[in-house]
């Protein structure tokens, strides 16, 4: 049926088709509901608008139009005299009272492009649009299908440009590759064992794979591993939104054991790696989903890495402490996170902190770099030991590696050892002795994620990005931000600005360093000045070059694919005349 009128949320079922509208278009369509859930929400808004009401979350997202733009930002903010937009148009807030309504608010999963309207049992609908990437291997049988979906040529039929996507590799893949041999293509589904040990044994992934190429009576496809790796690389340069995750590394230099808690994915942005299980319902218990509370540590605020033990202490015991008082709308989170208390804490202002030490992007000094992830990591692990002897480890500590002293010193990609030769400058050999004994508090405790918005609050460099130049201009939910790099004035020769940068490969090593002692991962990425190259062509052999120097490293997942178009960026020339009015 068509729902065109007000009806009860509580009477749409799968199959119905909705009316909603498409900001992006700016017109009205029509959507299958392809699955409704009743999660638990607590904390709860009702927002009327005349005889308009609608009950969501404090933080779903909900389209309003603010300045002539129309935009998403999240219920809480909303307030009276804002204009929110709904099924029959744009409305006037004239009414927002917070509470808690049992059981009145319905997720509704639709078509195109996964949205979810939420809703309560009186009124209409409203657009809400939650994010999502989708995680598939290189080996699948539709992998030339699924890797155009992003592209912007083609028709809506067979394309899902708001979705993000990453192709998941492992060694097998990459050595087809150097040797400019061919990948064969399979159905997950068609080879039993093949996806499951495709994350948690290489080794038997790699005597399937090839048992599978042999059997004449498996459905297949045979290509050329350099043409799909130029495919691949080609949409994630036009993109910039096609992602790379390495899992045999997302495994074995992970806190968990790979055969008894496999990574299969990381998030949005790709510095999380946690264990997670598929739920049969809402109310699975079972089932698994990950969550990560994150901070971060501002390495610029410290003169040596010493002084970082404080603040690393107070960021695990902080983060801890949430996870015990926060509320989880869907059991299999809340169960997930109790039993393995996973935090990921990163780094901010990295590139004010190379700046500070004399050091450059493309020739940084990773003696440096090693030193003080050394200590930041140790302190980390430290305070969650020390936790753990307060208040016992955490339930899947046994799950972990942690829990045999292995730490994520030890299962790092060898190869880095080239890029800096390893030296303890603290000591690790005390802390394994008492990982042993006492256990670990958390399962995970470092993430390195863009941090744009704690970096803006800091007035930061975003995580271990280099700034695109002295002055950037951000935009979000909350408006626009005007922002200089911290100490322009004595340290502006210092800085090294991403498009001056000929190669990512300084800032790849810094990754990998970075990696050597991190349990999850980073929030990485490729970055490109066309002007550096003939032609403003970008060859295919530099970025296919870059990514197996990523792997060859241990690096676990690429983000973004960066090329300068100059957006963001403002003429600096005038601030040494006028520093003072350019502050925040």
């Amino acid at each position: 049926m068509f729902l065109t009128e007000k009806v009860k949320v509580t009477e749409i079922k799968k199959g119905d088709l909705i009316r909603s509208r498409d900001i992006e278009l700016q017109e009205d369509c029509y959507r299958e509901v392809l699955a409704t859930m009743e999660p638990i929400v607590e904390d709860q808004i009702e927002i009327r608008s005349g005889e308009y009401s609608v009950c969501t979350s404090e933080t779903h997202p909900m389209a309003i139009v603010k300045d002539g733009v129309e935009q998403y930002t999240e219920t809480k903010n909303v307030s009276v005299n804002d204009i929110i937009i709904t099924p029959e148009g744009y409305k006037k807030v004239d009414f927002v009272v917070k509470g808690n309504y049992d059981k009145n608010f319905i997720d509704f999963t639709v078509d195109k492009e996964n949205n979810y309207y939420a809703g309560n049992d009186k009124d209409k609908l409203i657009l809400a649009h939650n994010s999502a990437t989708c995680y598939y291997p290189i080996w699948h049988l539709e992998i030339e299908s699924l890797l155009v979906l992003k592209n912007n040529k083609g028709i809506d039929e067979n394309r899902v440009r708001h979705m993000d996507y990453c192709v998941q590799f492992n060694k097998l893949f990459y050595e087809r590759l150097i040797n400019n041999e061919n990948i064969t293509l399979f159905s997950p589904s068609d080879v039993p064992g093949l996806y499951e040990s495709f994350f948690n044994d290489q080794d038997k992934f790699r005597e399937l794979y090839e048992t599978a190429e042999r059997n004449t009576r498996i459905r297949k496809k045979t290509i050329s591993a350099v043409e799909l790796f130029s495919m691949f690389m080609q949409e994630r340069k036009d993109t910039g939104r096609i992602y790379l995750m390495n899992v045999d590394h997302c495994n074995k230099h992970s806190s968990f054991k790979e055969d008894i808690a496999p990574i299969h994915m990381s998030n949005l942005c790709l510095e999380i790696t946690l264990p997670t299980k598929p739920l049969n319902d809402i109310n699975d218990e079972e089932g698994e989903i990950a969550l990560c509370t994150l901070s971060a540590i501002n390495w610029g605020a410290f003169k040596k890495p010493e002084e970082m033990e404080k603040a690393c202490t107070l960021a695990v015991r902080g983060l801890d402490a949430l996870l015990s008082y926060q509320h989880y709308p869907v059991l299999a989170a809340k169960y997930a996170t109790e039993k393995r208390r996973p935090l990921g804490i990163g780094i901010i202002n990295f590139a004010y902190w190379l700046a500070k030490h004399n050091s450059k992007y493309t020739d940084p000094d990773l003696e440096l770099v090693d030193t003080w992830a050394q200590h930041w990591s140790y302190y980390l692990i430290k305070a969650s030991v020390d936790l753990a002897k307060d208040f016992g480890p955490c339930q899947g500590n046994n799950e972990t590696k942690y829990s045999d002293g292995i730490l994520p010193l030890d299962t790092r990609k060898k190869e880095v050892d080239e890029l800096i030769k390893h030296t303890d400058k603290v000591d690790w050999t005390s802390l394994r002795k008492e990982l042993k004994e006492f256990g670990i508090r958390n399962s995970t405790l470092m993430a390195l994620m863009p941090a744009e918005t704690s970096a803006q609050i800091a007035n930061a460099t975003n995580g271990i990005e280099p700034p695109r130049n002295y002055v950037s201009v951000k935009q979000s939910k909350d408006g626009v931000l005007t922002q200089v790099v911290p100490e322009y004035r004595r340290l502006k020769n210092k800085y090294e600005l991403l498009w001056n940068q000929r190669s990512p490969e300084g800032y790849l090593k810094i990754v990998a360093v970075l990696q050597k002692y991190i349990d999850q991962t980073i929030s990485a990425n490729t970055s490109y000045n066309p002007q550096h190259f003939e032609d403003e062509q970008i060859p295919m052999s530099v970025l296919l070059g870059d990514i197996l120097k990523a792997y060859s490293w241990g690096i676990k997942t690429l983000y973004y694919c960066n090329l300068n178009d100059g957006q963001g960026e403002v003429d600096v020339t005038y601030l040494d005349e006028q520093c003072d009015s350019c502050t925040i």
